[in-house]
C-alpha cells in the first residue's frame, strides 16, 4: 500500500483500489494510457506538485 504515487511508478504491476474492491492493475505506463482512476490521481498529484512549486517560487 502506498499513499504517494511516487514510490509505485517503477512497479512491475500496480492495483488500484475503489470502494475496496481491485478497479484497476498493470504498469504505471499501461495505467496512464488507461486514462481510468489511475491516471486521474497521479495527473492531479503532478498538478497539485507543480502549483506547490510555482506558489514558493513567487514567494
Amino acid at each position: 500500500i502506498a499513499h504517494r504515487l511516487s514510490t509505485i511508478e517503477h512497479a512491475d504491476r500496480i492495483l488500484v483500489m475503489s470502494a475496496g474492491k481491485i478497479v484497476e492493475e498493470g504498469s504505471h505506463a499501461g495505467l496512464l494510457r488507461s486514462n481510468g482512476h489511475y491516471a486521474r490521481l497521479y495527473n492531479l498529484a503532478v498538478s497539485s506538485d507543480l502549483d506547490s512549486s510555482q506558489e514558493s517560487i513567487l514567494e
